[in-house]
């Protein structure tokens, strides 16, 4: 398939063709984002192996001597743990009350730079997995016929900052999520489900016993993988290794090699880097415990993974908690609960502690997602091509 090498505009002046680039645009809030920025990368390399897929932190590209990236997530850190994060879900819901006031606002300060960093890269298609990002980008190229595609990351009745500028096609991951849109009075008319966009290296990930052999950890013990994103540890998961360390000191726990966790037994910590955990961790888990994380939560279910949610960043998380306990492979429990039923999973009790097998919709969804969003952005882009004459 001959993909089109640059775009034309009859209000905005565009750098010379440049050759079939495609544009994914992430901020790095936790490190879902990103994740599901590279996933959709890779994706479109395999559909169509031509494409130049530019994967881009636009924090740090639009002002990198200002090292606003860094900035960028020590903030979303911070707002996740003051007060519980009730400060973090004043933000979410003013944004979700009022996304066309927020997204013109940041369009003042950043849209004019925005503008000039895309266009002097000429793509085909934009793609965002953040909803800020992908509001601002569809906002600044509305007088182009480049393609804006939203990548939705999370599921429910997420934000609806996910609808601002209208862009291209909004992908959701959650089938339900334009219904619930829809039945809150918000207008869409060019969402499609896809469904979650898991990396297909999750799809091929090695069996247990290799993966903790790869880890060069003990094959033989019960093994958690605790999930905090990049994130500090909250409460809720420290408090979670504080009641499992007092019940059992014969379970590892795989955690972040950079996370404080205030005290926990050595006995039962194993740290490694967060590249090892993303994908080796969690195939060498017996089961995940941690928060609410979009990403992580998919990649379980594509790696056949139970999760014991502890913890859910209040506002988007808590609709993807629910939607994990829907799909019947997650549970959520406070952090003495599950500490108990991880004991008992190692201890082989199975009346206590049996976590079911995702649903078959839920596999299909996410094991599917980044194919079938592939192929939209691709036919996006043939449509547009095709309009052009």
């Amino acid at each position: 398939m001959q993909l089109l090498h640059g775009s034309k505009s009859s209000k905005v002046d565009l750098p010379p063709e440049r050759g079939p680039t495609i544009v994914v645009l992430y901020l790095p809030l936790g490190g879902g984002h990103k994740s599901a920025a590279e996933a959709i990368s890779d994706a479109l390399r395999r559909a169509e192996p031509q494409l130049r897929v530019q994967v881009v932190d636009l924090a740090s590209a639009l002002f990198p001597r200002l090292k606003l990236s860094s900035t960028v997530s020590a903030v979303y850190a911070l707002l996740v743990r003051l007060l519980g994060g009730r400060l973090h879900l004043a933000i979410y819901r003013f944004a979700d009350r009022r996304p066309e006031a927020l997204v013109k606002a940041l369009d003042m300060v950043f849209g004019r730079e925005l503008l000039r960093f895309i266009t002097g890269r000429s793509p085909v298609a934009v793609v965002s997995t953040f909803s800020v990002v992908s509001a601002l980008v569809a906002e600044n190229l509305a007088t182009t016929d480049i393609p804006v595609v939203s990548i939705v990351t999370d599921a429910g009745r997420v934000n609806r900052i996910w609808t601002v500028g209208s862009p291209t096609r909004i992908l959701t991951a959650d089938f339900k999520t334009e219904q619930l849109w829809r039945a809150s009075g918000t207008a869409v008319s060019n969402c499609k489900f896809v469904g979650p966009v898991v990396h297909q290296k999750f799809i091929d990930a090695p069996s247990r016993s290799l993966a903790k052999r790869t880890l060069g950890i003990d094959v033989d013990r019960f093994t958690v993988l605790l999930n905090m994103g990049l994130l500090p540890p909250r409460h809720r998961i420290r408090r979670f290794i504080s009641e499992l360390s007092s019940i059992s000191s014969t379970i590892q726990v795989l955690v972040r090699e950079d996370a404080r966790l205030n005290g926990a037994d050595d006995e039962i910590i194993v740290r490694k880097s967060s590249s090892d955990l993303q994908l080796v961790g969690l195939a060498a888990a017996d089961v995940v415990v941690g928060k609410a994380g979009w990403m992580t939560l998919n990649e379980a279910v594509v790696v056949g993974r139970g999760v014991i949610i502890v913890d859910a960043i209040p506002g988007q998380e808590e609709q993807n908690a629910d939607y994990c306990v829907r799909a019947r492979g997650a549970v959520a429990l406070g952090p003495a609960g599950a500490a108990r039923m991880v004991s008992n999973m190692a201890a082989g009790d199975q009346e206590e502690s049996v976590l079911p097998c995702w649903s078959d919709e839920a596999v299909s969804a996410a094991s599917s997602g980044a194919t079938l969003a592939a192929l939209e952005i691709i036919g996006l882009i043939e449509e547009r091509r095709s309009c052009r004459g």
